[in-house]
């Protein structure tokens, strides 16, 4: 349960990873802390290459669909070939950061009332 709740806060822009590391670092000893915030990374690269996976069988799937088209190359098409350069580029380019990565490195959102997470 704790993990959930670790991993919702990390997805709000407002505090990410480096909040939740502090959180659990000032109520947890060093020991616990140390093994939470180990999981908790594991955990999310995990269910981010969970969604990587599904959105690419996502672009396998649209690719299959739209090649019974015989018409010509359509902009959705274009789209599609556009995506699976971009994860080919990806996979080819073993140090370059994944979307997690960028995410949890980009500044946090400010506070603000008007702050709509959906939004």
């Amino acid at each position: 349960m704790k993990m959930l709740i670790f991993i919702v806060v990390v997805l709000d822009p407002r505090y990410k990873l480096d909040y939740v590391e502090w959180m659990i670092t000032e109520i947890y000893n060093f020991m616990l802390a140390s093994v939470l915030v180990n999981n908790l990374k594991e955990t999310l690269n995990a269910l981010y290459k969970e969604y990587r996976v599904s959105s690419s069988s996502d672009v396998i799937k649209e690719e299959v669909s739209s090649s019974k088209d015989n018409s010509q190359v359509s902009p959705k098409h274009k789209k599609i070939e556009v995506l699976k350069y971009k994860k080919h580029k990806c996979e080819k380019d073993g140090d370059a950061k994944i979307e997690l990565d960028k995410y949890l490195d980009e500044d946090t959102e400010e506070e603000s009332e008007n702050f709509d997470i959906l939004g």
